[in-house]
C-alpha cells in the first residue's frame, strides 16, 4: 500500500489479480468506508465485489481482448446467433 503526498491511498501487488473480492482492500488494513472514490481495474469482477460497499458504478469499457462491450470485437469466424443475449445479430 502507497500513499501518496496528495492524499491518494493505491494498492499494488507483484502478480496481476482480478478484484473479485474486498478482501484485497481489507487484508491491506484498509476499510472501503474510509473512501469517496475507489478504482478497479476490470470488466465485471469489480462490480461483483464492489456494489456492495458503493453506492454508484461508473463502468468504463476498454479497448482490448477483455472489453465490456461485445459489439466493439469483430468476429471472422462465429457461430449465428452468438447468444440468445442478443435481441440482434451482430455484423462481422
Amino acid at each position: 500500500m502507497v500513499e501518496t503526498d496528495s492524499g491518494l491511498t493505491i494498492t499494488l501487488t507483484t502478480l496481476r489479480v482480478p478484484p473479485y473480492s474486498l478482501e484485497m482492500v481489507t487484508s491491506c488494513g484498509l476499510d472501503p468506508a474510509d473512501f469517496q472514490v475507489m478504482v478497479a481495474k476490470g470488466v465485471h469482477a469489480p462490480a461483483a465485489a464492489y456494489d456492495p460497499v458503493c453506492s454508484r458504478l461508473i463502468r468504463v469499457n476498454t479497448k482490448g481482448s477483455t472489453a465490456a462491450d461485445i459489439r466493439t470485437f469483430t468476429f471472422q469466424h462465429r457461430r449465428r446467433p452468438l447468444s440468445s443475449c442478443f435481441a440482434t445479430d451482430l455484423t462481422h
